[in-house]
């Protein structure tokens, strides 16, 4: 019997018929419904409960992240310290301006000066 046939045979009842028919059909249809719904909520209340919470989960993950990134960092600064060569881990020497040339490191006195220097300019004139 095809889907036609019956509408057909369904059409030629009367109309109390059908309304009994369409009331059962739509019972029957938001039953599958329901229990698909009711199924799948227990499934994700499932998963829900086994989860750990996804605030605390990334704060564990940043934690973890930083701590990696900072001794990762702490390591590359040491192993730049250990491989500067001893001239110039003194400071007392000058430093490649990216020409080849070498400027030289200023002295105790020039910086002295300079710091004597900033302190008169800071100050401010007094009237008489």
């Amino acid at each position: 019997m095809s889907l036609h046939n019956y509408l057909e045979k369904l059409r030629a009842k009367p109309v109390h018929e059908r309304k009994k028919i369409a009331f059962f059909a739509t019972a029957a249809g938001f039953l599958v419904i329901l229990l698909i719904w009711m199924a799948s909520f227990k499934e994700m209340n499932k998963s829900a409960e086994t989860q750990v919470d996804p605030a605390s989960a990334s704060l564990n993950d940043l934690k973890g992240n930083f701590q990696d990134n900072f001794q990762t960092g702490k390591d590359s600064i040491q192993n730049m310290m250990q491989e500067l060569p001893a001239e110039n881990a003194g400071g007392t020497t000058g430093t490649d301006n990216g020409a080849g040339t070498v400027v030289p490191a200023p002295s105790a006195d020039s910086i002295q000066n300079m710091d004597n220097n900033n302190q008169n300019k800071d100050s401010i004139p007094q009237l008489p």
